[in-house]
């Protein structure tokens, strides 16, 4: 690998060129990297994506014209074509025409004068609420801008990179608090993050999109966007043009793919871990302080009599704002909802594959309740049944769509979207149903028996939701969109 690398990147230091070399090697056979056409393939992207340098991290220095033409959905009117490219409108002279108020936004942007705090607005304003990033002001931008061998950029991207690395590779590995940071501190794990993005984006099959094939189109198309260059308004080249030209003349030649001897069998796509029950949220912990503030942890418990008579049909789970919020286990989001007036916004998982299904009965303890009032179960809750619902409540910003979810997979934040008058005790409010559509606590059941929460914390612990409550009734009613 490493002399093959070095007909590529001749300019690149020693010590990166074998850190990219062994990351690449040791993790290439689990992810199905290993024939020559994929390392050809790949490496063409990373010669594009980092010019040649292997350097880890998009630095946002660019210039104005250049940054118009990497991100003209976020500065230009137009349009998407069906191909998934943008046209943008023009004025009759030919030049691209502002949406409102970009113009002025980014003269003050290029009158900075110091340049890191111009990079950082940059990167927030190409990247917001793109990816799973949140708006202009949550600084998602510029934490989770483009990083690694490929350029992966997004929250929801870094996110599903760091679980495949943790849970396939059993790593323990951090890339979501301090993002493309992380990554550009450490060449080899920018190398197997860059790795994993290839293997999620080819829908786990790198080799179909790189095997005997010559054209690098399909693989860049699932790798990212095509970036237009321009000159006196006719277009001069594309990056998936510099990419093709760098696979004919450099990468394929490097990799031997003319000569390479490859087989389906060679590399079979390796069979995932079971996946097996995923916690709602990090450290899942009973709520201590109630929505006004009170210390009444018997009021977050399934089946506690509320004021107005209706009885609590899940288990609110302490969790400051903005924390992730998981899938239990491998699931279809049957539904996205946002009701202002008491759920706010709300995902709802549906189980039905037999091994997920066998998982969950598995998961079933011995609990009994802890509190007055505390209930196991409604009126017609069969935990035998066929197919089971989890149901999360009052999120600030929802990551995925309707469709097939894994376990461990953060599918959201949590919020406090829905409590119309805010609170005191931020929590994940998590329900465990048997049928989809019911009343009261009918067909639900006490998710303690599944979801093995805290009831007894650590003076830490009570110190962190104490420090919370203190802030007050914080509102966020409706949640990010």
């Amino acid at each position: 690998m490493l002399p093959r690398l070095k007909q590529v990147f001749g300019k690149v230091s020693p010590n990166r060129l074998k850190a990219v070399a062994q990351a690449y090697t040791e993790h290439m056979k689990a992810l199905s990297m290993d024939t020559c056409w994929v390392k050809a393939h790949f490496f063409a992207q990373a010669t594009i994506e980092t010019g040649y340098t292997l350097n880890i991290s998009e630095n946002m220095n660019y210039k104005r014209e250049r940054f118009e033409d990497i991100f003209p959905s976020k500065i230009f009117k137009g349009r998407w074509t069906k191909d998934g490219k943008w046209v943008s409108d023009r004025d009759k002279n030919g030049k691209r025409i502002y949406k409102d108020g970009m113009k002025r936004t980014l003269d003050k942007v290029y009158s900075i004068t110091d340049t890191q705090e111009r990079k950082i607005v940059l990167a927030n304003i190409a990247y917001a609420n793109k990816n799973g990033n949140g708006d202009y002001y949550s600084g998602d931008g510029w934490r989770f801008r483009g990083s690694g061998l490929v350029q992966i950029t997004g929250r929801e991207n870094y996110s599903k990179i760091q679980h495949l690395i943790n849970t396939r590779f059993k790593l323990n590995v951090d890339i979501m608090t301090n993002g493309a940071d992380t990554i550009n501190g450490d060449d080899r794990i920018a190398t197997l993050a860059s790795m994993c993005y290839v293997y999620i984006c080819t829908k786990q099959n790198p080799q179909e999109f790189s095997n005997n094939k010559k054209d690098c189109t399909a693989f860049s198309k699932m790798i990212g966007n095509e970036i237009t260059e321009w000159k006196d308004g006719k277009v001069v080249t594309t990056n998936w043009r510099k990419k093709q030209k760098s696979f004919d003349r450099e990468t394929s030649k490097a990799f031997l793919t003319e000569s390479c001897l490859w087989n389906k069998k060679s590399s079979p796509k390796p069979k995932e871990n079971p996946s097996r029950w995923y916690e709602p949220v990090d450290n899942p912990q009973i709520t201590i302080w109630t929505q006004s503030g009170r210390n009444d942890p018997s009021n977050a418990v399934f089946g506690a009599k509320r004021p107005n008579g209706h009885y609590h049909q899940g288990v609110d789970l302490f969790c400051i704002e903005g924390s992730n919020v998981y899938a239990c286990l491998d699931g279809i989001v049957e539904s996205i909802t946002d009701s202002p007036k008491g759920q706010g916004q709300t995902i709802v998982l549906k189980i039905t594959d037999k091994e997920q299904i066998n998982y969950f009965r598995q998961r079933r303890r011995d609990y009994n309740p802890t509190y007055d009032g505390e209930k196991k179960q409604g009126e017609g809750f069969d935990e035998n049944s066929n197919h089971i619902y989890l149901v999360y409540y009052h999120l600030s910003y929802i990551l995925v769509k309707k469709g097939s979810v894994y376990a461990g997979q953060i599918i959201g934040y949590s919020g406090i979207s829905g409590i119309r008058d805010g609170t005191c005790g931020p929590h994940l409010h998590f329900e465990i149903r048997s049928e989809r559509r019911c009343g009261d606590l009918t067909k639900r059941c006490n998710p303690a028996y599944y979801v093995y929460y805290k009831v007894k914390m650590s003076p830490e612990e009570k110190r962190k939701q104490e420090e919370r409550m203190k802030k007050g009734q914080l509102k966020d009613f409706y949640g990010r969109k």
